[in-house]
């Protein structure tokens, strides 16, 4: 009777691998971290915000697309780019987008 090998039994090189493997690049919920730092402050201020991350697919131009709240078909999508020209104006723009969502949770009024 043959018994799996565990993870103490692989070479240090091994384990080295498996425990790095994109340990910088993916963040606690689970998303891979965008490699521009403007644009991935932007992503997360949308995530605080109530909306969702969906990674691209791999024949899609963008890096993946951020959903609002309203899980219907006038819902409000944003594209987020892995390379723009200007990282800084996509990251603006993604806050603007956000920020204008017609979708956002209203305030309750006490």
């Amino acid at each position: 009777m043959s018994f799996p090998v565990s993870l103490l039994d692989r070479p240090r090189s091994i384990l080295r691998e498996l425990t790095s493997v994109n340990r910088r690049d993916t963040l606690p919920m689970g998303r891979p971290r965008h490699p521009t730092r403007v644009i991935e402050k932007a992503i997360q201020y949308a995530e605080n915000r109530g909306w969702r991350f969906i990674e691209a697919g791999g024949s899609s131009h963008a890096w993946g697309r951020l959903y609002c709240h309203e899980r219907s078909r006038d819902g409000c999508m944003l594209s987020v780019w892995s390379t723009p020209r200007v990282p800084e104006h996509h990251a603006e723009q993604i806050r603007r987008q956000v920020n204008k969502c017609p979708h956002a949770p209203k305030p309750e009024k006490r």
